[in-house]
């Protein structure tokens, strides 16, 4: 550690730095202005004839997180993986630390692009990277995102996943595959083809969405593959994409996992699709429309035999064969307690929401009867407002609706069909219907594996979450641009998954936001001392060249909790304290 001076528009100003060395190179990796000349000589009094008395600041960053996350993308070689696909074009920071840092931001406290140099500063990271905040500007970001395609991005996903699964042996074969999208502030007349309106997952259906395809491993939710596409495409559409896209990439995966199979729900289902994936070595479990097959949803529950599986307690399971698709499929009808629960009140809701706005709708016609001035409502108009409030999620099976003329108006009368709803309950509620080419799994093992598409979902949510791993805030407006984010985004979420499953690995048990929380309360704090004795003063006109301290700084940790503890001991985090 050590003192610079530096000259800037005649004044001298001073630096407390420390040199490594970066790529070969030497370089400052770290830094901070300390001030002129007379701040360093008026932070301290020595009265004639009294020794100095070294004073000390607190210098304080986020260690636990950004350490734990830069250990796994050096295991990764991330940095290295990407910079091979591109252009050497920088030295001291590349494209590869741009992206990187960019995912840890985006894992640990996501922000715009001109904040995320501050938050830089904050951790430990740029003693651990060697670079200095001041590099981490937007313009900066701009110039390395310029560089990535779609094809090299690709690539580098490709590069990242054989690695992946060679250092943590990460187990392929099932992957999960969902789709979702993510609403955006691009303007209307800003041109682009990702950013397109359509029906979005969160209700914004007046702002235009960019879609984002995930295969994840049932591995602790894994990135395998991930793809941006135009926010107005269907999902069994952009399944047929991926798929296409996964199948190119079938045979690397092959040399790790020779046994594949991709688990979707009914939403990507198309006679096209279900074909494609037959006609690969790829072996699939699906969903299908429980409506669509009425005689097996008849098949009386006193057949179904419980599932043995662990982690499937209380459903019950029966299985069969039949035509899907063009083809003899085995399927497996389940009944889950939990679900119909969930099914039951959901539709409760429903059916609540429905009889409210049919009492508001009954008002309004009780007050037009007694009204002599006026407008009076329609019988064809009343019933179109019927059907809009009685449209979908069994409204107009389950609630009776009766109008009528009458020489005052209209009236207007309803009830629940409570026969109809136990019909519907015992038919439907708690049921899904699975199907596979996979004739050779138990009942168990197809049902398991369906049920872990929930990981996928879980990934979705984690990207939807403001505080961790979160898609917000996207402040690009350019498919290019648009595509290098969601490149991180998704490297974010490889990042935080991969140290989740090494935390789990060990026997502690966290879910993903506790575990980075707790992780990032873990901050590191330097004792600087202050300069005591200054060498090179003026001596025959010459300027000071450098200021060196008079002892080292002590690095200390904050107050930690047990558990914050044991993933300091998990993790080995105490190898990277200054």
């Amino acid at each position: 550690m050590h003192l610079e001076v530096r000259r800037i528009k005649g004044k001298t100003y001073y630096y407390a730095c420390q040199k490594g060395r970066v790529n070969g190179k030497p370089r400052n990796i770290w830094q901070k202005y300390i001030g002129t000349a007379q701040n360093i000589l008026s932070s301290f009094s020595m009265p004639p004839g009294t020794s100095a008395v070294p004073s000390t600041r607190a210098d304080i960053c986020e260690f636990g997180a950004s350490s734990a996350l830069w250990d796994i993308s050096q295991s990764l070689q991330l940095v290295e993986t990407i910079n091979r696909h591109l252009p050497n074009r920088f030295r001291s920071a590349t494209t590869g630390h741009y992206m990187v840092l960019a995912a840890i931001n985006r894992a640990l406290a996501p922000t715009s692009k001109s904040q995320i140099s501050e938050w830089y500063a904050d951790t430990c990271l740029p003693r651990l990277t060697g670079i200095t905040p001041h590099l981490l500007t937007p313009q900066r970001f701009w110039d390395h995102m310029d560089l990535l395609t779609g094809k090299r991005i690709e690539m580098i996903e490709r590069d990242i996943v054989q690695t992946m699964v060679r250092v943590f042996n990460v187990d392929l074969s099932a992957l999960l595959c969902d789709h979702t999208n993510f609403f955006c502030f691009i303007d209307s007349f800003t041109g682009g083809e990702l950013a397109r309106r359509g029906h979005n997952k969160q209700h914004r259906d007046n702002l235009r969405q960019i879609g984002l395809s995930l295969i994840v491993s049932r591995d602790f939710h894994i990135p395998i593959l991930h793809q941006a596409y135009p926010g107005n495409t269907a999902d069994s559409t952009q399944f047929r994409s991926v798929t296409e896209s996964l199948l190119r990439r079938y045979r690397e995966l092959a040399r790790m996992t020779h046994d594949i199979t991709v688990v979707f729900d009914k939403g990507n289902n198309s006679r096209e699709n279900i074909e494609t994936i037959s006609e690969s070595r790829l072996h699939f479990v699906g969903s299908l429309v429980p409506t669509h097959f009425p005689a097996l949803l008849q098949i009386p529950r006193s057949q179904y035999r419980p599932c043995q599986h662990s982690r499937l307690q209380g459903v019950e399971a029966y299985r069969t064969t039949a035509k899907v698709f063009g083809a003899e499929r085995t399927v497996v009808l389940t009944y889950n307690p939990n679900l119909f629960e969930s099914q039951n009140k959901t539709q409760a809701a429903v059916l609540a929401r429905a009889r409210v706005k049919l009492a508001g709708l009954q008002s309004r016609l009780k007050r037009a009867a007694r009204r002599t001035k006026g407008r009076k409502p329609t019988l064809a108009g009343v019933r179109k407002l019927v059907a809009r409030i009685l449209q979908g999620q069994h409204r107009s099976e389950l609630i009776r609706v009766s109008i009528k003329k009458i020489p005052e108006g209209i009236a207007l009368s309803y009830h629940t069909d409570t026969e109809a709803l136990t019909t519907l309950q015992s038919a439907q509620f708690g049921k899904k219907i699975l199907f596979t080419d996979r004739p050779d799994w138990s009942d168990d093992d197809i049902v398991f594996a369906y049920h872990s598409q929930a990981h996928v979902e879980e990934a979705f949510k984690r990207m939807k979450d403001p505080h961790f791993l979160s898609w917000w805030p996207q402040n690009h407006w350019t498919d290019s641009k648009i595509l290098v984010h969601a490149f991180y985004c998704v490297l974010a979420l490889l990042l935080s998954s991969l140290l989740w499953r090494q935390v789990q690995l060990k026997g502690l048990a966290l879910s993903l936001p506790v575990l980075l929380a707790d992780l990032k309360d873990i901050r590191q704090v330097a004792l600087v001392p202050r300069p005591v004795q200054i060498r090179g003063r003026h001596s025959r006109g010459r300027s000071l060249r450098t200021v060196h301290l008079s002892r080292p700084g002590v690095t200390v940790l904050s107050d930690m909790t047990p558990q914050q503890s044991r993933l300091m001991d998990i993790l080995r985090l105490d190898r990277h304290l200054a």
